[in-house]
């Protein structure tokens, strides 16, 4: 292997790494008892924060959304399907009874226009799972 197509494959290796570690993913565990957990994040600039809670077909997923600042949104995915669009939502809370078991994708991120500012934002995220 040459020494040019070595430090290439480094150069992308780093590079895949540093893109990764800018949209971090964490998974949320609810409370056993209550089914219910709640995080708080800072989003700043086009850095978003994504969160991945499992859920099961036919239950209940129940979102309470508190942030600083009025151009800080989330979207709610599961697989390929966009349950919920931030940047068109009207309210802070939100829920939806899911068709599919599998995890739920909760990406909180900022309006354009703020991200390109490199504003920050604080928010608070309540998720609750119930069985109706």
């Amino acid at each position: 292997m040459s020494l040019r197509l070595a430090l290439a494959l480094l150069m992308l290796a780093t590079a895949s790494a540093v893109i990764a570690a800018d949209d971090p993913t964490q998974r949320v565990m609810l409370d056993p008892v209550k089914n219910t957990a709640a995080v708080t994040g800072t989003v700043t600039g086009y850095r978003s924060l994504r969160y991945l809670i499992f859920a099961r077909a036919g239950q209940v997923l129940s979102t309470s959304f508190t942030p600083s600042k009025k151009t800080l949104y989330y979207n709610v995915q599961q697989g390929s399907h966009l349950l919920r669009d931030g940047s068109s939502a009207d309210s802070l809370d939100w829920s939806a009874k899911l068709a599919a078991d599998g995890d739920c994708v909760i990406d909180v991120y900022l309006k354009n226009g703020d991200a390109r500012k490199n504003v920050e934002a604080t928010f608070t995220l309540a998720v609750t799972i119930s069985n109706p």
